[in-house]
């Protein structure tokens, strides 16, 4: 009985995981997403920066996001 169980839980989790990517393209096309808001902020962000002559609070905020990335890839592994 748990063999089947495991087997219904398995199909749940695939046509969860299957329903949610589905749901997310279909949405992405009339609805921005977070990761295309921040990529355009980042993008704004360094137009300005180009611009500006003292960099060294810009070049702390990325070393700043890079040790946290770096923090959290190590702490998922």
């Amino acid at each position: 009985m748990t063999h089947y169980l495991d087997l219904l839980a398995l199909l749940w989790f695939l046509v969860c995981w299957g329903g949610y990517t589905w749901y997310s393209k279909k949405r992405a096309v009339t609805h921005s997403c977070l990761s295309n808001t921040l990529d355009l902020y980042r993008e704004d962000w360094m137009r300005v920066m180009l611009k500006r002559e003292n960099r060294i609070a810009d070049t702390s905020a990325v070393g700043n996001l890079e040790r946290n990335g770096a923090f959290f890839a190590s702490s998922c592994l």
